[in-house]
């Protein structure tokens, strides 16, 4: 009787999570915090993370052109991504809804595969409880990455397909039966997502392939699976680059993130920037990295317990190795991840550290428990599912209820820009990158923004031909915008096209209007 109650709790505390983060959306509180409405624009509305709301609606709502004219990034986020995210907004209909369903979708997937692997080490009560403890925990203490569940694209999406890669290769190794079906789930899943997202390699398929040939240095794994394991990682190895570039049909090979390397020299630029990221973690976030610390810690506590012991054989040796595997994996995640990202010349940012900030919560009660292995009572799971559920509650009373939600989102520049458009009728501008697809997006009006640097050149990234012409309506003139190359320079403008017929200004946004259309090269 107490299990099936704990059990139903635990569902409800689950629930209460889900709609928490679908309500901050709508009360537009994302991530966590008390940003007002035009402060999302930070998190949800960037041009970044509007990549693929901006890709559906040109070509399912405006008649765009996908082959030829779409220049994605180097991670496309094809799978699974775009095609969830595609199918949400059409079913959806628009794509403020859409952003809130997908990110619904996806936490109730990550919500399984955490349970999945909490089975293989827990009964079914112990599994709930501790997952829902761990997605309020997630919820509750925020960390630099807390705000990627919300975002169509950032690699969230492809945490969540390692974690439900790591629970195949769970299965499959220390089963003694293994199905085919696991064996092609792996490598399809591995493929369909290294090829849309490379940082899997590095997060999962690599760390996994190498703790598995540790795994069989100790005899613990069998030679034969390992070697199916290793022939699966190395298809996936040289399959993703020819599906990659299959899946590419107009390339950005002029931009550093497409062709990123790893070298010694970088070190002195990425310390500081990797740093930056722990200290915001520190600062807040400070429950996160404690857990971080302490479960790598503890992980390698594992290893070095489990070594000087080298038990013999025994009925929990299956589950005993799982956490062995478990806290190798961790530590052998963080590093390789730590190091690449400190030698890597592209971008480093606290959305490539995702297994980082999530990982040890995760594995945290499996590590715990196989150093200490401790019993928990069913009337302890109960009070503490009971716990989770009361501060869920807490939670809608503090941050939902009284709050006000909306069924759109729009900013004070988006707005300014619209009365502009209203005056004049225009439908074709140009503006710097982080200004172009949240004026496309969140404009009332069927208006297009071709993207350029502040040499006046097209910045071909994560856009389309079709919003380029040889005359506009418009510029936008960022103020704020970074000197140098993304700040578009007025003067330029100015002496190739003469006085603008009228200037509009919102708020440190310079519109320059052309009545007979204005050229930007």
């Amino acid at each position: 009787m107490i299990k099936n109650k704990t059990i139903l709790i635990a569902y409800l505390s689950l629930i209460a999570i889900l709609f928490i983060h679908a309500a901050l959306y709508f009360t537009h509180q994302i991530p966590m915090t008390t940003l007002s409405d035009d402060r999302m624009l930070d998190t949800l509305f960037n041009a970044d993370a509007l990549y693929l709301p901006a890709l559906y609606k040109d070509l399912f709502i405006d008649g765009g052109s996908f082959i030829g004219h779409w220049y994605l990034p180097p991670a496309p986020y094809y799978f699974p991504d775009m095609i969830l995210y595609f199918i949400l907004n059409a079913i959806s209909g628009n794509y403020y809804y859409a952003i809130a369903l997908f990110f619904m979708v996806e936490w109730l997937v990550l919500a399984w595969a955490i349970y999945a692997i909490y089975r293989l080490f827990f009964d079914a009560t112990g599994s709930i409880v501790w997952t829902s403890a761990v997605l309020f925990s997630l919820y509750y203490f925020p960390s630099p990455i807390t705000h990627l569940m919300y975002i169509s694209d950032f690699h969230y999406a492809e945490f969540i397909v390692g974690m439900i890669m790591l629970y195949i290769v769970l299965r499959v190794m220390f089963e003694e039966k293994s199905s085919y079906l696991m064996w092609i789930s792996y490598i399809v899943l591995g493929l369909l997502t290294s090829a849309s997202d490379k940082l899997i390699l590095l997060q999962w398929i690599y760390p996994i392939a190498l703790s598995s040939i540790i795994f069989l240095i100790f005899r613990i794994f069998s030679l034969k699976k390992t070697f199916l394991l290793l022939l699966l990682t190395a298809l996936i190895f040289f399959g993703t680059r020819p599906l990659h570039d299959l899946l590419l049909p107009n390339p950005i090979t002029n931009h550093a993130a497409a062709n990123p390397t790893l070298s010694l020299d970088m070190l002195p630029r990425n310390i500081p920037l990797v740093s930056n990221i722990f200290n915001e973690a520190i600062k807040d976030g400070s429950f996160n990295f404690f857990i971080l610390i302490s479960i790598s810690l503890a992980s390698l506590g594992v290893i070095v317990v489990s070594l000087y012991r080298r038990r013999k054989k025994s009925s929990d040796e299956i589950k005993t190795s799982r956490s062995n595997f478990i806290a190798l994996l961790l530590l052998i995640i963080i590093s390789a991840n730590t190091v690449a990202f400190l030698l890597t010349d592209r971008e480093v940012n606290a959305r490539h550290f995702a297994p980082l900030f999530i990982l040890p919560l995760i594995f945290l009660p499996i590590v715990i428990n196989s150093l200490i292995n401790f019993k928990i009572s069913a009337k302890i799971k109960m009070l503490a599912a009971l716990a989770i559920l009361l501060l869920s509650f807490w939670q809608i009373k503090e941050k939902i209820i009284g709050k006000k939600f909306y069924d759109s989102y729009t900013t004070p520049l988006s707005r300014c820009v619209d009365s502009f458009i209203e005056q004049t009728g225009s439908k074709y501008g140009a503006a710097q990158y982080w200004q172009s697809k949240n004026i496309y997006m969140l404009s009332k009006y069927p208006v297009t923004i071709a993207q350029y640097d502040g040499a006046s050149n097209g910045y071909r990234w994560i856009t389309t031909n079709r919003w380029y012409r040889d005359e506009y309506d418009f510029v936008l003139i960022d103020h704020n915008a970074s000197k140098g190359y993304y700040k578009i320079s007025k003067s330029k403008i100015v002496n190739k096209n003469g006085k603008p017929d009228k200037i509009f200004w919102c708020e440190r946004t310079e519109i320059l209007y052309y009545k007979n259309g204005l050229e930007m090269q």
